[in-house]
């Protein structure tokens, strides 16, 4: 059970951390489209580093619109590895990503199918994990839970239920997060997340609980321009920092 709960929160990282435009929300679809489109971002480049050393490398190629088109990502020799492709429906969310993979010259395609009530999303399922999630709003239309589901079959389904907590400036501040075994199980609480902000609004503390936990820095634009994430305990010998850099529309 320990190692299962284990792997489950690790897998929930990217979805947890989708609250800023960092690569992981670029490449889930999550990130701010509006914020892209407002500074004419053209391409976002990210240098990933493990304990000093040159990691991966990604570029993010957006649209004047502000969708992310394509994702090119590089290995630490700078070889390309990997094209990623993709495609939004009406509402702007995405539906397809296709990967290209270089050295085998072979194509994966992830499907999303999404359900609304107006224009709030309420249900997305994947062709890969996770296979369902569904969101609940508040009155003012803020997301107060999801619930994401290991499994197509909802009903017997291991999942994780997420709660969402704001302050007074509707900023999300928190989540709590339970992970349910299946539907004749105890809910069990895997930790919390506590987001930190700056005067200009931007996170720059991710603070979770067990898990790894961020610090981000921005330029004076609001721009981010580095995330370090700090292991678990366990972990602690392993520093991972991302430098990001721009390009843009002229």
């Amino acid at each position: 059970m320990k190692l299962t709960i284990t792997i489950v929160c690790f897998f929930f990282t990217l979805t947890l951390f989708a609250q800023v435009n960092d690569a992981d929300a670029f490449s889930s679809g999550r990130y701010d489209k509006a914020f892209i489109r407002r500074h004419n971002i053209r391409k976002v480049s990210v240098e990933s580093y493990i304990n000093g050393g040159r990691s991966s490398l990604s570029h993010f190629e957006f649209d004047s619109s502000g969708f992310l088109t394509k994702q090119t990502v590089f290995d630490s020799s700078r070889k390309r590895v990997n094209d990623y492709f993709f495609t939004y429906n009406k509402h702007g969310d995405q539906i397809e990503r296709k990967q290209d993979a270089c050295e085998s010259n072979k194509t994966y395609v992830t499907s999303y199918n999404k359900t609304y009530n107006g224009s709030l999303l309420v249900q997305e399922t994947s062709s890969e994990l996770p296979f369902v999630t569904t969101y609940l709003y508040n009155e003012s239309g803020k997301k107060v839970q999801s619930t994401v589901y290991l499994t197509p079959d909802t009903l017997m389904s291991a999942k994780q239920v997420s709660l969402y907590t704001y302050n007074a400036d509707g900023r999300l501040i928190g989540i709590q997060e339970t992970y349910i075994d299946n539907k004749n199980s105890l809910p069990n609480p895997t930790g919390t997340t506590t987001y930190i902000y700056n005067a200009a609004g931007n996170i720059t503390d991710v603070i979770r609980e067990g898990k790894a936990n961020y610090v981000l820095s921005y330029d004076a634009n609001g721009l981010l321009k580095s995330k370090t994430t700090k292991m678990p305990e366990e972990f602690s010998h392993i520093k991972m920092v991302d430098n990001y850099s721009y390009a843009f529309w002229k």
